[in-house]
């Protein structure tokens, strides 16, 4: 691939401009993580420490699938390009066996269940922005989970959604027809 051009080696902060295959090659030496919008630089908040039980539970959880037994993975923080202006970073995203074979041969496969994990430290905006744009590329289900709450958004569409908590049932359907969860599980320590 490209040479990555000198003024961007190091970024501090986010809306700094590169092209997408810029962006493709790119390694940030700050040790933050970025997402690509627009031919924009955007920061995106890596996951915490305390927060990777959750993505344990979840693992865990999808494992027992038959969508695992058929060669499908939850892959964390993996780039998706959801169309020619946007890279994005899910915390955490559902690829099938053919997808996974498909981005090895330099393909760019949409996942079909996406999960967010909210802090306070996310901005209100840029989280329903990317909620839009999972949608538009053909996501068709995105959990937005909230430690903070203990609570779970469940979306099926940008206007439909349920909340979940406790041991209400979460489910991936139909993106991934036989995986859910309650929160309770997801959060369990």
């Amino acid at each position: 691939m490209g040479k990555t051009s000198s003024t961007f080696k190091n970024p501090t902060h986010s809306k700094r401009k590169m092209s997408l295959p810029e962006f493709l090659v790119w390694k940030p030496r700050n040790g933050s993580v970025y997402e690509w919008d627009n031919g924009q630089l955007v920061k995106k908040n890596a996951m915490k420490n305390t927060e990777r039980y959750m993505i344990q539970n979840m693992n865990r959880a999808f494992v027992k699938t038959a969508s695992y037994q058929a060669g499908g993975e939850l892959l964390a923080e993996t780039d998706c390009q959801l169309s020619p202006t946007q890279v994005r970073r899910p915390d955490l995203a559902f690829f099938t066996q053919s997808q996974i074979k498909a981005a090895a041969q330099d393909q760019q496969p949409i996942p079909a269940w996406v999960a967010e994990i909210i802090s306070t430290f996310d901005n209100i905006n840029e989280v329903e922005k990317k909620l839009q744009q999972y949608f538009q590329a053909g996501v068709q289900v995105v959990w937005h989970i909230f430690p903070e709450f203990k609570l779970v958004k469940v979306y099926h569409s940008f206007k439909q959604v349920k909340i979940c908590t406790d041991s209400d049932v979460c489910t991936a359907h139909p993106a991934i027809s036989d995986f859910e969860m309650t929160p309770d599980e997801i959060f369990n320590l």
